[in-house]
């Protein structure tokens, strides 16, 4: 019986000694768990990317704590009015795909918190 809650059991002490010996006071200890804590926050807030030529203007109104981040790309189907084969067409699908997959591949670095 007790082979299997000894487990538990070291896992519980282990965690009161750490909290026991936590150097609360400390400022620079405090200053890293405020920062850590402000991290999480801004990580659990929503973040909306919107890619629209126009979404700048005629962007829904998003709730108070919603990181926004607007990137214009060119309107495919606008741009493929102006060719005149189907393979002038398809090419500003193409260009549009590849500037988006660009971009989406830099979002990481794009949604980093504002703070130090």
């Amino acid at each position: 019986m007790w082979k299997r809650e000894w487990k538990v059991l070291a896992v519980i002490a282990a965690v009161f000694a750490a909290c026991f010996w936590l150097p609360v006071g400390v400022p620079r200890f405090d200053a890293a768990v405020h920062e850590a804590l402000a991290l999480i926050r801004w990580h659990a807030r929503e973040h909306v990317v919107t890619v629209c030529d126009n979404a700048a203007e005629r962007c829904p109104v998003f709730p108070r704590g919603t990181t926004c981040l607007h990137v214009g790309f060119d309107d495919p189907p606008r741009l493929a009015k102006e060719c005149k084969t189907e393979d002038g067409r398809l090419q500003c699908y193409r260009r549009v795909r590849d500037e988006i997959r660009a971009f989406v591949s830099t979002l990481p670095e794009c949604l980093v918190p504002p703070f130090g």
